[in-house]
């Protein structure tokens, strides 16, 4: 599995799909290794065979333990999204609503997703769902999507939102080095 991530990450993608098939083959209940073998098949131009496996993990099929756990959904749901966006036309409706339902997912990598679905938005020109995409951030606990939110906001004028995920940011570090440059970007708001 190793090897499969460090084939994909460095752009291998033919040897990438050969293991993948073959790790498919003989794991074929592992979502990590359905989650690769889909990054692999989207990486050779094969999205709708992609699309296939990551809705099957989705739908937990033959995955150990029944269906997906919440991290694995959030992962499938962002390849889906990512292969929805590198279509011609690109699928960006589609892409939005995989990227919010990934990102209230409640997982570990909701923070992410949501600073994701924020670039994803902005890039689209849907500026109603960018600030969706704060709103659920604010729900997130993990302290540097926060910030990251909150200095994403700022730059898109989008003061109520920076505002409320800078103060909430600043509430997690209260006490440290970081409470005061988190006050400091706080006073730069309107």
């Amino acid at each position: 599995i190793l090897q499969l991530r460090v084939l994909l990450e460095v752009g291998e993608r033919e040897a990438a799909l050969q293991l993948s098939t073959l790790l498919m083959s003989r794991l074929a209940n592992d979502a990590d290794v359905a989650l690769l073998h889909a990054e692999a098949l989207a990486e050779n131009d094969k999205p709708a065979d992609a699309r296939q496996v990551l809705d099957a993990v989705l739908a937990g099929a033959g995955l150990a333990g029944g269906g997906p756990d919440a991290t694995v959904a959030q992962r499938a749901r962002r390849q889906l999204a990512r292969i929805a966006l590198a279509e011609r036309p690109p699928r960006s409706a589609e892409a939005v609503q995989l990227l919010k339902d990934a990102a209230r997912g409640g997982g570990p990598l909701s923070g992410e997703l949501c600073i994701e679905l924020f670039h994803v938005c902005i890039a689209v020109g849907k500026r109603t769902d960018a600030e969706e995409a704060l709103d659920i951030l604010s729900q997130v606990q993990d302290v540097g999507p926060l910030i990251s939110g909150a200095i994403l906001a700022r730059s898109h004028a989008m003061w109520t939102h920076a505002r409320k995920l800078g103060e909430q940011a600043r509430e997690h570090v209260a006490g440290s080095p970081a409470e005061s440059q988190l006050a400091g970007f706080l006073a730069t708001l309107p």
